[in-house]
This record gives structure tokens, sequence and C-alpha cells, in this order.
């Protein structure tokens, strides 16, 4: 569930960012578009400049994409370390339980001889008493 909100707000961000590049690439490209024609630039540098502008968005959104993926393997790498040593703490709680019931089933067992030799004791007394009469 963590990982699926961070994943989606990392999502939001960078659809964010890659509109706000875009439009800031469209007006920049209309900008030079403009300042070409009153600067007399020729046609084919004002496309060259619109290129190289729309080549900068795409290495921003190439730079985006990789920080992203950046993130979710630094995300996905913390939710493993999390889940190992949950894994670990449950490991050491089931030893714990596990050692506790071999010492409850010994003293069960303890006291249950004790209670075998008394009701022997119990019955050879008895017995003694009644070959005496």
């Amino acid at each position: 569930m963590v990982r699926t909100m961070l994943t989606n707000n990392l999502k939001n961000y960078l659809l964010t960012a890659m509109i706000a590049l875009i439009f800031s690439g469209i007006g920049g490209a209309v900008g030079w578009t403009w300042s070409a024609r009153s600067e007399y630039i020729t046609k084919t540098e004002a496309s060259e400049m619109i290129t190289q502008r729309f080549l900068t968005l795409k290495d921003y959104l190439r730079f985006f994409e990789e920080r992203l993926s950046t993130k979710l393997f630094s995300i996905d790498t913390a939710i493993g370390n999390l889940e190992e040593k949950r894994d670990t703490k449950l490991d050491k709680l089931d030893a714990k339980r596990e050692t506790r019931l071999i010492l409850l089933e010994e003293r069960l067992e303890t006291k249950l001889n004790k209670i075998d030799n008394k009701i022997e004791t119990i019955l050879r007394n008895n017995i003694t008493l009644n070959n005496s009469r």
C-alpha cells in the first residue's frame, strides 16, 4: 500500500514536471520563432533552435525517468530490508515461543512424575496398612 502510494505520488510529480517542461518548451519555441522573424533569422535556423529545444525537453524527460526509477529502486530496497527485519524478528519470536513451550512441557512432565510418585507412595502405604491388619 505504501509502495503504491509513493509510486503514484512520483508518477504525479513526473507528469506535472513533463507538462510544465512541454509548455515551457512550446513557449520557448514560439518565442524563438518570433525572435527569428524580428531578427531575420532564417527558417532553418529557427527550426534548428526549436529542434534543439525539444531535444533538451527529451533530456529532461530522460532525467526524470531515471530519477523515478532510482527512487522506485530505493523504495523497493527499503521495503525488502523492512520485510527482512520483520522476518528475522518473527523467527526470533518463534524460537522464543518454542523454547518456552519446551520448558513448560518439561515442568509439566516433572510435576506429573511427582504426582505419580505420590500416588504410588500412597498406594504402597495403603497396601502396607491393609496387610498389617
